[in-house]
């Protein structure tokens, strides 16, 4: 029985998908599970895998400033004399700050004495007045005494409001003699002179250089002595990386070796201001950046003096090892199905690590102290800062070739389309189809499903269950 010319081209087309997907898991799978000669392992050299990263190359400026700061203001009515003190000078409760000048409290002193004298001579002849219109309204009659009571009523309201306006102006005098008697505007803690805000003077010469608290609108700004915090300043491109409770180091521009720990507790996301622009900026190459500052809060602040000026970075453990420590991070141990280290029958620890002959092997190592803060093991034994060493990925096994260039290196891409047996690919042998029906070839390209039956395409290029029929077969092969 011959078989029609739709027929034929059916069967052809059903031999175009099952050949095309069997050569496409052939490929991939020779790709991804070749040879361990054609699999090229990336490994590093140990000293930069643990080598100063771009991060901690970050440096903040940074200056001690007390955690208190008072303003003190002065009295707009009043004159200021002489300023007492200057910029970065030591003051203590009760050091005179600024004097008045007394010379025009003294003058306002006889005038509001004029006025007070003036007010009790109206209230003096006023009560005099009612004395008089009382008597005259005694000796009248009739209509005549409505008039004389409605001008004593008169003449008394106008008695109690010289009398309130007298009560006003000798609280004023009464300021002002005291003003007289202290002229001077004492300190009211001990701290230092951070800025004088004198439109006399040169504000943009202020001694701590626009370090310190916002809080500058006094006329005189006190900062407090005892318990001090770190001021940073940062740029826009910075600011933006920057997060409360974030550990950072703060270090001595004169000695590093010297540092402090702390955190960062507060960042201000508005630019500073100075006195010559709007805005505070960093030159950096003929580009102009807004400068943004953050606070930090010490765990220790001993022998820090107030305006000391320090450098800020990130704590990432730099100061847990030595210069000469040889440490791994702990990510680079090869670890068991169960996360927990893999050691050998000594109990040692085991990493990927490239042998002189450029092969990757599982190489024992004696690990030292554990950094928590930093996540590292020091290494006593096993490896050098010098060797070569590789992330322990899964695929990795005992004699592959390696590269230290990342683009030859096999990459275990298995959340690829056509692998990890995820929707319309292949992992290993499997596949499965846009309906989630899970399919496996055999080596002969035979196709089963994911009950074990064998399956085969249709001429309409459909997956069906196949045919047992020998006579089927057989016929299909006389025709």
């Amino acid at each position: 029985m011959k078989k029609n010319k739709g027929t034929i081209v059916g069967i052809i087309i059903a031999s175009i998908f099952l050949i095309g997907a069997v050569i496409a898991w052939i490929i991939i799978n020779n790709k991804n599970s070749g040879s361990k000669s054609d699999k090229l392992v990336f490994v590093e050299k140990l000293d930069k895998i643990t080598g100063v990263s771009g991060q901690l190359d970050t440096k903040f400026m940074g200056i001690v400033e007390p955690q208190e700061t008072k303003n003190v203001e002065k009295d707009q009515d009043k004159t200021v004399k002489e300023i007492l003190v200057k910029e970065g000078d030591i003051v203590e409760v009760g050091t005179p700050l600024f004097s008045y000048d007394t010379d025009q409290i003294q003058l306002d002193l006889e005038s509001k004495q004029l006025e007070l004298d003036n007010l009790k001579n109206q209230i003096e002849a006023g009560y005099e007045t009612i004395e008089d219109l009382k008597k005259m309204r005694d000796s009248a009659s009739g209509n005549e005494k409505l008039s004389y009571t409605s001008q004593i009523n008169t003449e008394t309201v106008e008695i109690k409001k010289n009398e309130y306006d007298l009560s006003v102006k000798k609280l004023e005098y009464d300021r002002l003699e005291a003003s007289s008697k202290n002229a001077a505007v004492l300190s009211p803690m001990a701290g230092v002179v951070k800025k004088i805000n004198n439109t006399d003077s040169n504000d943009s010469n202020s001694y701590y250089g626009g370090y310190g608290s916002d809080e500058n609108s006094g006329f005189i700004t006190i900062m407090a002595t005892g318990a001090y915090r770190i001021k940073g300043t940062a740029t826009e491109e910075d600011i933006v990386r920057l997060s409360e409770e974030t550990p950072v180091i703060v270090r001595s521009r004169v000695d590093e070796s010297k540092i402090w720990r702390g955190k960062i507790t507060k960042i201000n996301r508005e630019p500073e201001s100075n006195d010559n622009n709007y805005y505070g900026y960093y030159e950096n190459s003929g580009e102009k950046s807004s400068k943004y500052s953050f606070y930090i809060e010490l765990e220790d602040a001993t022998d820090l003096m107030l305006g000391q000026h320090l450098y800020i970075e990130y704590d990432m453990g730099q100061t847990d090892v030595n210069e000469n420590d040889v440490y791994i991070p702990e990510y680079y141990l090869i670890r068991n199905e169960n996360g927990d280290i893999e050691k050998d029958a000594k109990d040692r620890a085991l990493v990927w690590k490239k042998d002189d002959k450029g092969k990757i092997r599982k190489t024992p190592i004696i690990l030292g102290d554990y950094k928590e803060n930093s996540g590292i093991y020091i290494v006593k034994e096993g490896l050098k800062k010098d060797d070569y060493i590789a992330f322990p990925e899964s695929f990795i096994e005992d004699g592959m070739n390696t590269t230290t260039n990342f683009d030859e290196s096999y990459v275990d891409d298995s959340s690829s389309s056509l692998g990890g047996g995820k929707e319309g690919g292949m992992g290993d042998n499997t596949f499965t189809d846009e309906n989630g029906n899970t399919y496996t070839f055999d080596d002969e390209g035979n196709i089963y499903d994911s009950n074990g039956n064998k399956v085969e395409y249709t001429e309409n290029g459909e997956l069906v269950p196949a045919s047992n029929s020998d006579a089927v077969k057989d016929e299909s092969e006389g025709e």
